[in-house]
C-alpha cells in the first residue's frame, strides 16, 4: 500500500509491518530515514514516521497491523529538554537511568536519546535492565550493546554481553538484578564511552519497588535520572534518591498500551529469536555443573540393595535419590504417587522432609549456558534428564563447549510458549 504523508505530519505504524521510504525524509525517534530505507516493525510495536519533507511510503501490513496519521510530531518537547540536560553532562562517562511505569515509553525515550547523542558524535552503550521485556538479549537476562549507528528498535542490536537472572519479573530477583547491573556498568567504565544509558523495568509502585529502584540508582551511581510520568508515580523514588539530577518527561501520545498477553507474546518472539537453529544436545552430568535445580545428581545410594530397600519402603520405583541436611529428594515416574502414610513413616525414621519430584518435571525449563571462563554463550531449554545414564538433554543453538548450566524459573513448551511452572521449580526454594 502506497501512503503519502504531508510534511509536518506523523504516520503511526503498528506491527507486524514493513515500511519502505519511496521518496522524502522521515524521522523515527531522532533517526533520519531517507529514500530507499526499509524498516521492519515487529508485532506489538508501534513506530512514528515523522515527515520532515513530503513523504511517500510503501507500507506492507501483517495480521493485526494498522496505521494512523496524526498532526505534528509525537515526540514530547520534554524529550528534547532531557536530551539537552544529558548532552551537557560534565563527567567523562555519565550514567543515565531511565525510569517509568509499564508502557510509559521508556524504550522509545532511550532510543531517542541515543539517536540525538549519536548525532553529536557521542559514544554510547545501552544496558537493558528490563527482564520481562528485554530488547538486548533474551528475556530473563540483562544485556548491553554499544550503539554505533542510529537506532529504530533496540531489538535489532546484538548483545555484547548478557547476564542470566532466570526470572521475567524483578520482584523475585532484586538483589541479583542490581548486582548484574553494577557488574556490567563497571565493565563498561573501562571502555571508551561518553554515556551509559540504563533502561529499567516498569515496576515503580509500592514500598518494595521504591526501595528496589532507589537501591539500583545508588549502586550504579546514576548521574542523571530521566523519568517518564504523567502523574506523580515516580515521586516516592525520586524523593528517596534526592538530590540527584533529575529530568521529568511526559509519556508520548503514541505509546502503545500492551496487555499481559501481548507482553507475553513479545517475550515468546524473543525466545524464538535466540533459539533459532537450535538442536538437541546431550551432556553427561559429570561434565557440566548444573545450578538452579534442587538436585546435585549425586545419589546417596550407591548399590542396588540399598535402592531396592528404599523402593520397598516407599512402594514405588525410584529413578534418583539424594539427601540434603533437612530434606530428602526422590525422583519417581510420571503420574506416580507415594501415599501419605509412607511419606510420614519415612520422614519420621529419617528426620527429614521428603520432597517428591517426577521424571519430566524439568522439561521446558529455560537455561543459560556458560563456558569455563563464565562467559554467557546463549540460552537453551531442557528436553529431559536421563537419570539412568546421568545425562541432561538441552535444546539450544549453542555449539561451543559448555561448562555451566544455569536453570531459570521460566518454562516453555515445544512452540516456545510460556507455560505454568512444574513442581520442580514452583514449590521449593533452592
Amino acid at each position: 500500500m502506497n501512503k503519502k504523508v504531508e510534511k509536518g505530519k506523523t504516520l503511526l505504524v503498528d506491527g507486524p509491518a514493513s515500511v519502505d521510504i519511496v521518496s522524502g525524509t522521515a524521522e523515527v525517534f531522532g533517526a533520519v530515514l531517507k529514500e530507499g530505507r526499509r524498516v521492519l516493525i515487529r508485532s506489538g510495536k508501534r513506530l512514528p514516521f515523522e515527515a520532515k519533507t513530503p513523504l511517500s511510503l510503501n507500507v506492507m501490513m501483517g495480521e493485526g497491523a494498522s496505521i494512523e496519521e496524526v498532526e505534528g510530531t509525537t515526540i514530547p518537547a520534554s524529550w528534547a529538554e532531557a536530551y539537552e540536560t544529558v548532552r551537557v553532562a560534565e563527567k567523562p562517562l555519565s550514567t543515565i537511568v531511565i525510569l517509568g511505569a509499564v508502557d510509559s515509553g521508556k524504550t522509545s525515550l532511550c532510543t531517542y536519546l541515543c539517536n540525538r547523542l549519536l548525532s553529536d558524535k557521542r559514544r554510547i552503550a545501552i544496558i537493558d535492565g528490563d527482564l520481562g521485556q528485554s530488547d538486548i538479549g533474551p528475556p530473563s537476562t540483562i544485556g548491553y550493546a554499544i550503539v554505533k549507528k542510529p537506532l529504530i528498535d533496540p531489538f535489532d542490536l546484538n548483545a555484547e554481553r548478557c547476564c542470566f537472572v532466570g526470572f521475567t519479573t524483578p520482584s523475585k530477583a532484586r538483589e541479583t538484578v542490581v548486582q548484574r547491573l553494577v557488574e556490567i556498568k563497571n565493565e563498561l567504565s573501562e571502555k571508551p564511552l561518553d554515556y551509559v544509558i540504563i533502561n529499567t523495568d516498569g515496576w515503580v509502585e509500592g514500598k518494595e519497588a521504591v526501595e528496589y529502584k532507589a537501591r539500583l540508582i545508588e549502586e550504579v551511581e546514576a548521574d542523571i535520572i530521566v523519568g517518564i510520568q504523567d502523574d506523580e508515580v515516580l515521586a516516592p523514588i525520586l524523593e528517596t534518591v534526592a538530590p540527584r539530577k533529575t529530568v521529568i518527561c511526559e509519556s508520548p501520545s503514541f505509546v502503545k498500551k500492551r496487555g499481559r498477553d501481548e507482553r507475553k507474546l513479545l517475550r515468546e518472539l524473543c525466545y524464538k529469536k535466540y533459539l533459532k537453529n537450535a538442536k538437541v544436545r546431550s551432556f553427561p552430568l559429570s561434565w557440566v555443573t548444573v545450578k538452579g535445580l534442587p538436585l546435585s545428581f549425586v545419589s546417596n545410594y550407591h548399590n542396588v540393595k540399598q535402592m531396592r530397600s528404599l523402593q520397598r519402603s516407599l512402594g514405588v520405583k525410584i529413578f534418583h535419590y539424594e539427601e540434603k541436611p533437612d530434606k530428602a529428594f526422590v525422583v519417581i515416574g510420571r503420574n506416580k504417587w507415594i501415599n501419605e502414610e509412607q511419606i510420614s513413616k519415612f520422614e519420621k525414621e529419617c528426620n527429614k522432609k521428603l520432597v517428591i519430584l517426577r521424571e519430566g518435571d524439568e522439561e521446558g525449563l529455560l537455561v543459560a549456558l556458560e563456558n569455563a571462563r563464565k562467559e554467557f554463550l546463549g540460552i537453551g531449554v531442557i528436553r529431559g534428564i536421563d537419570y539412568r545414564r546421568k545425562a541432561i538433554k538441552l535444546y539450544t543453538p549453542v555449539s561451543d563447549e559448555i561448562s555451566t548450566i544455569h536453570v531459570g524459573k521460566i518454562v516453555l513448551d515445544k512452540n516456545m510458549k510460556e507455560i505454568v511452572s512444574p513442581s520442580l521449580i514452583s514449590d521449593y526454594s533452592f
